[in-house]
């Protein structure tokens, strides 16, 4: 989720809708890649925030090795 202060920063960062394809698959870059180029992004501790894990039936990309994403400011 993003606040409208967020969204207006993403928006206007010159890597909103890049078309950039190259975190894992296209679906995973629509998905995160251009908040991860924005934002520092991080999982929550499950004891605080269990709420939030996404949980998926098969373990297809847990085990993958997922490329680093360098910040732009």
């Amino acid at each position: 989720m993003l606040s409208k202060t967020q969204l207006e920063k993403w928006v206007s960062s010159k890597t909103f809708l890049d078309m950039d394809c190259s975190f894992i698959s296209p679906l995973e870059s629509a998905a995160t890649l251009g908040v991860l180029k924005v934002f520092s992004v991080f999982k929550p501790s499950p004891s605080n925030f269990a709420f939030f894990e996404i949980e998926h039936f098969d373990r297809k990309f847990s085990g993958m090795k997922l490329p680093r994403v360098q910040e732009t400011l």
